[in-house]
């Protein structure tokens, strides 16, 4: 009887362990110690919905009423025999949210009753996505405001989203005067690793460590993640040597992969990224022969296609690649500041430039990515844009043409850049990119999907080649009459063959850089850089 017994414990111990492996919200928390000196509140969002500004919405999933004037008004509607509202609010930050920590709050009045929630996002270790919604206690709403607050503790998670929720129950109006989310961290510590590492496709993992310093005597845990494009691995609680760096375990690399160190809500995140043996090859060869006899400074101006934040070059983009190639030779000689901006044209880059010099003007999105842009020096400035420039609104998706394109819109922005790069940075080099050249199939089919819905409505075409190829005429003409550099990587892309061409761009748009589009760029500019070092140091 007594081994029956063990037998039938081991087995249950055996079943919780499996569920819990396979549940990815097994650790997550609802409440955070939020009583050390050391604390640390980072605001992600705070909504005051002044001017009628409100980023909320009712999901398709829920019923109830939304309405915004200075105050966000939630108010119930029936389904399925039940009255009750829900307001929700997306968040999906642009650089890894895996083992942080979170504080989420509401102030609310009004009649009925009230709770907030949240909804997260993971993956499951096989990388099949799920979601799971954790909620607050319910509060009777009244005439005097309530704070309501819901911790998230994503210590032990690897996440990809959140979703934020107003519940109204019992008839009534919930009346939400402000709503605010921080990132919650300890001061005391401070975690520093590499921000991109390249190896060889099915290589190991190269040795580094996430270095980890304290200032105070408190002892948290120090929890490593790993995620991959196509899953998640479990994560782990580990220990730093006598020295405070922590090493991740040895492991082939053949997606891209990165590592996260949580501890206590501060983290570091490395990304590794495999490219093929022969791109490693060139672009070591090309960087070897960089050899810097003093500091280098780069800036470079463009648009989504090397925005650090945009979604698909997070991590791991052209310019993160060649700060990683130009450090490895040049160490602690290159600094990189990358003010691209998803969007941008050159009308809106001249725009903000002119703001940034003169506050009077008009304010433009994202200005605070140029904020102090003129404070440091600079010793080579990067202009790249024209995908924006060319894009235009359109029913026909087999529309032809340069869709009047003008020296007005291309040439004069332009123009305005350069001369306040040589206001500013008179001894930078200046070089003016041609735009890429994208793959036109696939530009024209996506074009093809948009307007299925609503043939009524014009939508925005990009890649358009006879587009391209007038801003580039047009931008060439500029820099040359300007006296900077006009380098061309349009006629190289365009004279790929297809399958090859095809492979340097994400198959949804045929714009945005893949990552053999990044690592194709970052060929281009180290072989640049070269030719430009050479002959000024």
């Amino acid at each position: 009887m007594p081994s029956l017994k063990r037998w039938l414990l081991g087995t249950l111990f055996f079943c919780i362990q499996a569920i819990n492996a396979e549940d990815p919200f097994v650790h997550f928390k609802t409440s955070l110690d939020k009583d050390f000196s050391t604390l640390r509140k980072t605001v992600v969002f705070k909504d005051k919905f002044a001017n009628n500004q409100n980023r909320w919405h009712i999901d398709p999933t829920f019923p109830g009423v939304l309405s915004c004037n200075n105050v966000l008004v939630l108010s119930p509607a029936k389904r399925n025999n039940k009255e009750y509202g829900v307001a929700l609010k997306l968040y999906r930050s642009l650089h890894p949210m895996d083992g942080k920590k979170y504080e989420f709050s509401a102030t609310l009045s009004g009649r009925g009753k009230a709770k907030v929630g949240i909804i997260i996002y993971g993956n499951y270790r096989d990388g099949r996505p799920t979601q799971r919604t954790f909620w607050s206690d319910e509060y009777d709403l009244g005439s005097v405001a309530k704070k309501i607050v819901l911790d998230a503790d994503c210590s032990r998670q690897n996440l990809w989203q959140m979703a934020f929720m107003l519940h109204i129950s019992s008839g009534g109006e919930l009346i939400c005067h402000e709503a605010e989310l921080f990132e919650i961290s300890d001061s005391s510590i401070n975690i520093k690793s590499p921000h991109l590492l390249l190896v060889k496709k099915g290589d190991p993992l190269p040795r580094f460590h996430f270095d980890v310093s304290r200032t105070s005597d408190a002892k948290s845990p120090m929890i490593l993640l790993s995620s991959t494009e196509n899953n998640v691995n479990a994560s782990s609680e580990t220990i730093a040597d006598d020295e405070g760096r922590v090493y991740p375990s040895p492991t082939a690399i053949n997606d891209k992969t990165w590592y996260t160190l949580s501890v206590n809500g501060t983290t570091s995140t490395t990304y590794v990224l495999p490219i093929s043996s022969s791109d490693y090859a060139r672009c070591d060869e090309t960087a070897k022969n960089i050899h810097l006899k003093k500091p280098l400074r780069i800036v470079v101006l463009g648009d989504s296609l090397q925005d650090k934040n945009f979604v698909h070059n997070v991590g791991c983009g052209a310019c993160e690649q060649s700060f990683f190639w130009l450090d490895k030779y040049n160490h602690d000689l290159v600094t990189i500041k990358n003010l691209a901006v998803r969007g941008d044209s050159l009308q809106r880059a001249e725009q903000r430039m002119r703001r940034e010099l003169d506050p009077s003007s008009k304010r433009v999105f994202e200005q605070h990515v140029y904020s102090g842009m003129f404070d440091d020096g600079a010793d080579i400035v990067f202009i790249q844009f024209g995908h924006n420039d060319t894009a235009f609104k359109t029913l026909n998706s087999e529309i032809r043409g340069d869709a009047g394109i003008s020296e007005e819109s291309i040439s004069w922005p332009l123009n305005e850049i350069i001369k306040n790069c040589r206001m500013h940075w008179p001894n930078a080099k200046v070089i003016v990119f041609s735009s890429t050249s994208s793959c036109e199939d696939v530009c024209r089919q996506r074009h093809r999907n948009l307007r299925k819905p609503d043939h009524k409505r014009a939508f925005s075409i990009f890649g358009v080649p006879e587009c391209l190829e007038k801003y580039n005429e047009l931008a060439k003409v500029t820099a040359e009459t300007s006296g900077v550099l006009f380098y061309d990587i349009y006629s190289e892309m365009k004279s790929l063959p297809n399958e090859s061409k095809a492979t340097l761009f994400i198959q949804a748009d045929g714009v945005h850089l893949s990552q053999a589009g990044h690592v194709y760029m970052t060929i281009k500019y180290l072989e640049l850089l070269s030719n430009i070092v050479e002959k000024s140091q």
